[in-house]
């Protein structure tokens, strides 16, 4: 099924180079049009027709047509920023399918016949969303457009119905799919006599939506293979994180553009870029938390922040504990994966020392902040609120608060920004670790993985406070108190570890601050908290890796224990995956937006560790730079858990074919 996908999806790019070709850049580079356009959709269909999972030089060359095209596309959409961003997510698709992993082509064989062929949605997809793209918004269709958009949509339909195969439903899917790709035929054929009926759009869409109501039918596995569709979810837990974050940042988009929620309209994607930043526990805006938000509004956020802060999983569990109900078996396995402990009896009482460090903790902190807001002259009530939402911001490490410039008026108050410091420590070492510290479980404390994220957040907390103080007393501390500059350094210091607060101006901040500040941001919290960044643990296992290479030690140690191989093979992927996804979205924002390559890599670094700290960037975005900071917090959020989920599968039923060994030079 994934071949057959890969040939249709060759064969719609085929159609696709006729179907909107960027002429002026054919143009500027001195090439003949149809020349080049011929030359391209050979290009396409001889990779079509002889591509084979074995042939990657057909896999090659569909790859170098597709970013050929997606090279000129993209120039020509220059000035269309949503369009450019289509380009690329089609042209990412089309490389994803015509290189996948052993591990899915292992999962695609062993898949039933039903869901493997959910495949071959992808280029169909593909095709509606080219064709619509190409006929939205125009006055008029030529013939020779239309067409090309008729056999651009309708590939993937018939050559599924010349299968013969698959169920009834699937058969009528095809079939109604082949009768909305001749529209745009029909809608050029009335435009070359002068009318224009807008046919495609409405049957593209509905040959979408019908996609959508009859695919989970043919392609779900049986019954009798998974049970249900809540088995098929909590099979692994990677799935059930990635579709619970999912769904409640949708419905806080959906609820954050209900008219109650704002003080005046804003958009879906201002509304989802807010939502997406609370449930993350990131802290970037690009509206203005008391200003553009009421009450209800304001909840709203809240809710979203502890409840992405402590998980959904963790959440819905406790709440079906509550009812003095048992949670299914798949459910419980995943649960226990997602809260990192052994077995599923220990998750009852995890789960109760989660929310009770929670709200012990929050509890405390919004009572102490009370009666600092109160001192400060502020009435009771709006003080009891500030108080409440700063307290869960600060815990969850979310970065909201309800002034403007977040926590800038208080930098004159050692005592609020002590408060909101500490419980940012406490969030972001996790509930396991502060139960740990407590006088009453010792044995907790000597094990190594406590021992590490306490030394390291330790140090990670001094080093850089004393380094702020000194690179920046006479810059953005000048103006404070000699106390309050050291309180403030110290405050950055703390709220670095993903937390988002800002008490200082950071657009006056040195370079070499700047710098400090990123790097500070990558690593982030602990395990278990709701602080992102790559974690306390995985740093820690890095640089003890560094140190064991170069002193020529084959093992890593540390407290006199030996570290497995498994987990330092762990903390060197999720270092290495989280640069990449620096790099890569610092160049994809350099290349979407006008914005400096300082708070470009600021930017990125802030959205993929859930920081929430800006330098002005955030709101100097267009809509491709939202879009794309949006999945940037969503995938910072649930990729360090997921990559970890992913590489803690047991590996036990793989028979690896054992391949002599070769050392090679690495400098």
């Amino acid at each position: 099924m994934r071949t057959l996908a890969s040939r249709a999806t060759l064969w719609l790019m085929a159609a696709a180079v006729w179907a909107h070709p960027p002429t002026e850049v054919y143009a500027d580079f001195g090439m003949p049009l149809y020349p080049a356009l011929a030359g391209l959709t050979a290009l396409f269909s001889f990779a079509s027709a002889l591509h084979r999972p074995e042939r990657r030089w057909t896999a090659a060359l569909g790859t170098a047509g597709a970013l050929t095209w997606a090279a000129t596309e993209l120039i020509s959409a220059a000035a269309e920023p949503m369009r450019g961003l289509f380009i690329a997510l089609a042209t990412v698709a089309i490389v994803a399918l015509l290189w996948p992993p052993d591990r899915l082509r292992n999962d695609d064989l062993a898949q039933p016949e039903g869901a493997r062929r959910g495949i071959v949605m992808l280029p169909l997809w593909l095709g509606a969303a080219f064709a619509l793209h190409a006929t939205i918004g125009r006055a008029a269709l030529g013939l020779p457009t239309s067409a090309a958009l008729s056999a651009l949509h309708a590939v993937v339909p018939t050559l599924m119905l010349l299968e013969r195969s698959g169920s009834r439903w699937e058969r009528a899917f095809f079939g109604s799919a082949l009768v909305a790709a001749a529209l745009p035929l029909v809608d050029g054929s009335t435009a070359a006599i002068g009318h224009r009926l807008a046919l495609a759009p409405g049957g593209l869409l509905a040959a979408l939506l019908t996609s959508v109501a009859l695919r989970p039918k043919a392609a779900l596995p049986t019954p009798a293979r998974f049970g249900s569709l809540a088995d098929l979810l909590f099979a692994r837990p990677s799935r059930v994180l990635v579709v619970s974050f999912l769904a409640l940042c949708l419905l806080g988009t959906f609820v954050l553009r209900l008219p109650v929620s704002t003080t005046s309209a804003v958009s879906w994607l201002d509304a989802a870029f807010t939502a997406t930043s609370a449930v993350c526990v990131t802290g970037l805006i690009v509206l203005d938390t008391p200003s553009a938000f009421t009450g209800f509004g304001q909840l709203t956020l809240l809710l979203l922040i502890q409840l992405g802060g402590l998980g959904i999983m963790a959440v819905s569990a406790a709440a079906v504990a509550l009812l003095g109900r048992r949670l299914p078996v798949s459910y419980e396995r995943t649960t226990a994966q997602l809260i990192g402990v052994e077995g599923r009896s220990s998750i009852q009482p995890t789960i109760r020392l989660i929310l009770l460090t929670t709200f012990v903790t929050e509890g405390v902190c919004a009572a102490l902040l009370f009666v600092g807001f109160v001192a400060r002259g502020e009435s009771a009530g709006p003080a009891l609120w500030r108080a409440v939402f700063t307290a869960i911001s600060a815990f969850c490490n979310a970065g909201f608060a309800l002034q403007t410039d977040s926590l800038v008026p208080y930098a004159d108050s050692p005592y609020i920004l002590t408060v909101v410091g500490l419980t940012i420590v406490i969030g972001g070492l996790g509930p396991v670790v502060v139960a740990a510290l407590t006088p009453w479980r010792p044995d907790a404390r000597r094990t190594v993985q406590v021992r590490l994220i306490v030394w390291t957040s330790v140090l990670l907390l001094i080093v850089p406070a004393i380094l702020i103080a000194i690179v920046e007393w006479n810059t953005s501390l000048a103006g404070l108190r000699p106390s309050d500059r050291v309180v403030n350094a110290a405050f950055q210091s703390v709220t670095l570890r993903t937390a988002g607060f800002n008490s200082i101006d950071l657009t006056q901040i040195r370079p070499t601050t700047w710098t400090l500040m990123v790097m500070t941001m990558f690593i982030g919290g602990s395990p278990g908290s709701t602080a992102g960044g790559i974690k306390t643990t995985t740093f820690a296992m890095v640089v003890l890796l560094v140190f064991a290479v170069v002193g020529r030690s084959e093992r890593v140690t540390a407290f006199g224990r030996q570290i497995s191989l498994s987990s330092v093979r762990r903390a060197t992927a999720t270092t290495a995956v989280a640069a990449f996804g620096v790099v890569a979205t610092t160049l994809a924002l350099l290349l979407t937006q006008d914005i400096r390559f300082d708070v470009v890599v600021f930017e990125a670094v802030s959205a993929l560790a859930t920081v929430g700290l800006s330098t002005g960037g955030t709101g100097g975005l267009d809509q491709v730079g939202k879009v794309l900071v949006i999945a940037c917090m969503f995938s910072g959020r649930i990729g360090s858990l997921t990559l970890f989920l992913f590489l803690s599968r047991s590996v036990g039923a793989r028979y690896e074919t054992l391949l002599p060994e070769e050392a090679v030079a690495t400098g």
